[in-house]
């Protein structure tokens, strides 16, 4: 019910009226999210119902109910705008669905601020409906938006061959993984190889050569098929005996990840002596003969 007062004005008197007419009242009676904690430009769905609670009037027609980001809990039009949807004509204390949430599915905005933020509805908010009132229209609930996080790994490392002279060369066939379920990289990372003379690899171990990793997708190697392949030459300084190649991926900490101590592998390489030729040769002396005199 919407009543409006008025003034009357005759000839003797000055009073005041009102008149009622019924009119709709509509409310977001429930809104829910799964999950609950999301990184920007990820999903969450949205379990939603709404109400005309008024028990006289309906709707009239459909209407819109738009869904938003916001960085408080009070939303509004001015708030960042992900999906709208169009509701049909509600009877007098009727809900949508009928007997159960309905359901959508929003994208949280890349540039989404990580902490505590918001996602709402405001039922009919384009103002098509006249309603008893305007000013409980909308409902929010909290997300917490949590920074991209993938993960780096070294799938595999093969080395041919397994042994090998120091200043020669040997392949490595290598593979890297982004192992988070959720999170690109965002950007290339560089990927470092490494001598070393144990498994453990780390920066300060001999750097042999680096390559460019493009970015990889939330599940994603590199190479997409296959192992990649590179050529490194061992130091001329390489001690004789068990000895390591190894890999950091993200070497320089480019990217933040869920996880960084599980960046590098090793492989071991036995390190030979150069073998000398064992011919010795040697040069024919031929030796003048002297004749005697009798």
């Amino acid at each position: 019910m919407k009543c409006i007062f008025f003034f009357c004005i005759g000839i003797f008197f000055i009073g005041m009226a009102e008149k009622c007419y019924a009119a709709p009242d509509l409310l977001v009676t429930s809104m829910a999210m799964t999950p609950s904690s999301q990184v920007p430009g990820g999903e969450v769905v949205i379990h939603y119902r709404i109400l005309n609670s008024d028990d006289t009037s309906g709707t009239g027609g459909s209407f819109d109910v738009a869904f938003y980001y916001s960085t408080n809990s009070t939303i509004t039009t001015v708030d960042t705008r992900l999906a709208t949807l169009t509701i049909p004509e509600l009877a007098p204390a009727s809900y949508y669905p009928s007997s159960s949430n309905g359901q959508i599915t929003l994208t949280l905005p890349e540039t989404a601020l990580v902490g505590t933020r918001y996602l709402g509805a405001i039922v009919d908010y384009n103002n098509e409906i006249t309603e008893s009132n305007e000013n409980n229209n909308s409902r929010s609930a909290a997300i917490t938006v949590i920074p991209l996080s993938p993960d780096l790994l070294v799938s595999t490392m093969i080395i041919t061959p397994s042994s090998q002279v120091p200043g020669e060369e040997v392949t490595i066939r290598y593979r890297i993984l982004n192992s988070d379920s959720s999170s690109a990289t965002g950007r290339s990372f560089d990927v470092a190889f490494y001598y070393s003379t144990n498994s453990t690899i780390t920066t300060v171990d001999t750097q042999l050569t680096t390559i460019i990793v493009p970015e990889l997708a939330a599940n994603a190697y590199y190479p997409a098929e296959g192992n990649g392949q590179i050529t490194v030459t061992i130091p001329e300084t390489a001690i004789m005996g068990l000895r390591y190649l190894g890999v950091i991926a993200d070497y320089n900490a480019n990217i933040a990840e869920d996880n960084e101590n599980n960046n590098t592998r090793s492989t071991a390489i036995t390190i030979i002596p150069t073998v000398s030729s064992p011919w010795v040769i040697f040069t024919p002396v031929i030796l003048g003969s002297t004749q005697l005199e009798e």
